[in-house]
């Protein structure tokens, strides 16, 4: 029998072979699978298909020109990929036990027929059976095969006729048959529910349709000319909504962990309280979730052994929520459990009720110190459902599910992969200029640098650049690394803004990774004309531009001159010590030396290095090697992990031009190194 990875595998190259037009290599793949599998009819298919083909390619051999063949190459794909999609589908119930093989065996008796669904949903049962067979109906849902149009039609209806949490759920049924194998009249099917009224549905069902274009991008290249744009008055607002979340859970473990460090660092350094609420603000006002590992452990309790629950939208009439409310004496979790309800997702809420009455897990269920201090955060009334919050808080269920659920090591993760929409072909017609606007901006205060550069080039090719634009492509570049590119971007702001603070301290800093130190020097006299920055720094950048620059005198100038105005004097007395070694003035700089090491400042080991090779260049070597000696010990203290001086004690090779400038040979060099080494 074949095995599970050869199966898969066959699968996955013919299907990728397939969509991307290779024909023959898929069809020959999906023979190969189509063996193992019992289905008589669905081998004539595949056999038909493959008998349409060489029919084709023999035309076209002899000599035939058809205008349409690439329609004819579409359509081909598009059946074998059908015929393939259930002939793997096929192996797998038969052959296999996994989860969605035994909810198909479990729930294939339900008939996709009106009469079969309505009376499996309508007998008269009490609240257990009734969520029973709920859960039953979902995984029908979850496992259907691929739909005729008129089985398509009778689903939309049994589900438009369910009240709207039962919608929801199962319009997440249709997704997760969605995620396992393509079918265009169960897309079809979401963009119906896209529509709807009903707030969660509608959000369930865009967030269903944006999952499956980006799970299956290539598949739906074949149907460009067949599935047109859903067509209402909030899709493109609720479009760039949910763009929003997508980037927020994707990015949300990165949001919390630094939203976490700057409130430790503000309560360390004992800021004002002030500060952090405004940070907790932002953060809020984006909606990113603060708790993104929250409950984990109680993720892998029985209720979230099944599918349907993942998906399945709180209720607390549930009879397992019922009972664990009623029962449980944990005040603590009973409170969080209420503060949940009025603020976050599904999930969360049915992890409560696994937690509750179980004692000793130490789960820590948010970033604040105690559940009576989250719920200062954020009290009181439910919040009023809007498309922010309802998108929010079905994002985080997604989440959730796709890295805590089961099932995710068998599945794509969707927040691992590219989630900007822009750049899906069937997407992009929802997002209008304003809409990317908004959403670069939101990209930028995330500093997801990546995805904002891609966002600004959509909207300079809609609209071209302003000022503010090429300043945000510049920092962009700038905080990846690349120094050329952001400096281009600021250099095109500049024509239209002049001299402006915040872009001439970027292109200085630019300028400076590139070592283009006259340009820097002419942005930091700019800065200093303009008297809006802090003199303190200026001087102290412009003096290492002109050290740089080999300005040895100019340099001196500026460390002098902060010495005298006390601004930040041991950086002064180490760049006058510096350039009075570089100068070759020994005597001052050994003076200065002296003074720095003896007054009190605690010195570091590189200044300890700076006055060896004082020393070392005016021919002293015994001092020289006690000031290396004691850098030694300086670095060691510094960096405890280092073991191996031998190896880790570099500065020879790095200032080793610099010495030869001062007359110190390569040999020489070596000598010091044995010397400092302890050989003997």
């Amino acid at each position: 029998m074949i095995t599970k990875d050869v199966r898969d595998t066959l699968y996955k190259e013919a299907t990728e072979a397939l969509a991307g037009f290779r024909i023959a290599a898929g069809l020959a793949q999906a023979q190969v699978l189509q063996y193992h599998c019992n289905s008589r009819t669905l081998a004539m298919q595949l056999e038909a298909v493959c008998t349409d083909y060489a029919s084709m390619l023999g035309f076209i051999q002899g000599g035939g020109n058809d205008p349409k063949r690439e329609s004819m190459q579409r359509q081909i794909a598009k059946r074998a990929l059908d015929i393939l999609d259930a002939t793997h589908r096929e192996i797998r119930t038969e052959a296999w036990s996994d989860d969605y093989a035994r909810a198909c065996k479990e729930t294939r008796h339900i008939a996709l027929t009106p009469e079969s669904l309505h009376t499996a949903i309508q007998q008269d049962l009490d609240d257990e059976e009734r969520y029973a067979m709920q859960d039953r109906l979902f995984n029908r849902l979850w496992t259907m095969e691929q739909l005729s149009p008129q089985q398509a039609a009778t689903v939309y209806d049994f589900i438009l006729s369910q009240r709207p949490n039962v919608q929801r759920h199962f319009v997440a049924g249709i997704l997760m048959a969605m995620w396992e194998y393509f079918d265009i009249q169960k897309l079809q099917l979401l963009q119906m529910f896209m529509q709807e009224d009903n707030l969660g549905v509608r959000t369930q069902a865009t967030l269903a349709y944006i999952l499956v274009h980006l799970r299956h991008r290539d598949r739906l290249a074949l149907y460009h000319d067949e599935l047109m744009p859903v067509s209402s008055p909030y899709i493109k607002e609720e479009m760039r909504i949910a763009q929003h979340f997508l980037f927020m859970q994707k990015n949300c473990l990165k949001i919390y962990e630094q939203l976490a460090k700057n409130i430790q660092r503000h309560m360390s350094e004992h800021r004002d309280e002030d500060e952090r609420q405004e940070m907790l603000h932002q953060v809020m006002q984006d909606r990113a979730d603060l708790n993104p590992r929250t409950f984990v452990i109680a993720y892998g309790k029985p209720f979230f052994h099944h599918m349907s629950s993942w998906w399945m939208p709180y209720e607390k009439d549930r009879p397992m929520c019922r009972e664990a409310l009623k029962q449980t004496e944990d005040r603590s979790l009973l409170k969080i459990h209420d503060f949940l309800l009025r603020h976050c997702c599904d999930v969360d809420m049915y992890a409560i009720i696994q937690m509750l009455g179980m004692k000793g897990l130490g789960i820590k269920t948010s970033m604040f110190g105690s559940p009576d201090e989250e719920m200062t955060q954020e009290m009181a009334e439910a919040e009023e459902l809007t498309p922010t919050i309802t998108y929010s808080l079905l994002t985080q269920n997604i989440y959730r599910f796709f890295y805590y659920a089961k099932w995710c090591r068998n599945y794509p993760n969707p927040f691992e992969a590219d989630v900007y929409l822009p750049d899906v072909p069937s997407l992009a017609p929802y997002f209008d200029t304003e809409s990317l606007v908004r959403l670069h901006a939101m990209l930028m205060r995330t500093n997801d640098f990546n995805t904002a550069l891609r966002c600004a080039r959509d909207i300079t090719a809609s609209r071209g650049s302003d000022a503010q634009m090429l300043m945000d492509c510049g920092l962009c570049h700038q905080e990846l690394g690349n120094h050329s590119a952001a400096l281009q971007s600021y250099r095109q702001a500049e024509l239209l803004v002049g001299d402006d603070v915040w872009l001439l301290t970027q292109m200085k800093q630019c300028y400076t990774q590139l070592n283009y130190h006259n340009e820097a020097l002419d942005c930091l006299k700019r800065l200093e004309e303009l008297g809006q920055t802090d003199y303190s720094s200026l001087l102290l950048e412009k003096a290492r531009c002109l050290l740089s620059l080999n300005a040895y005198e100019e340099a001196l100038q500026c460390f002098f001159e902060m010495k005298y105005r006390h601004m930040n004097e041991p950086e002064a007395t180490r760049g006058i010590i510096l350039c009075a070694f570089r100068s070759r003035q020994y005597q001052k700089a050994r003076q200065y030396a002296q003074q720095f090491l003896e007054s009190g400042t605690e010195p570091t080991h590189a200044d300890y290095i700076v006055a060896g090779h004082i020393e070392w260049a005016d021919g002293n070597w015994q001092k020289a090697l006690e000031h290396y000696q004691e850098a030694i010990r300086h670095f060691i203290s510094d960096n405890p992990e280092k073991k191996n001086i031998g190896d880790e004690w570099k500065f020879f090779e790095k200032d080793r031009h610099m010495l030869q400038e001062h007359g110190i040979s390569q040999a020489d060099i070596m000598l010091m190194y044995d010397l400092i080494s302890g050989v003997n």
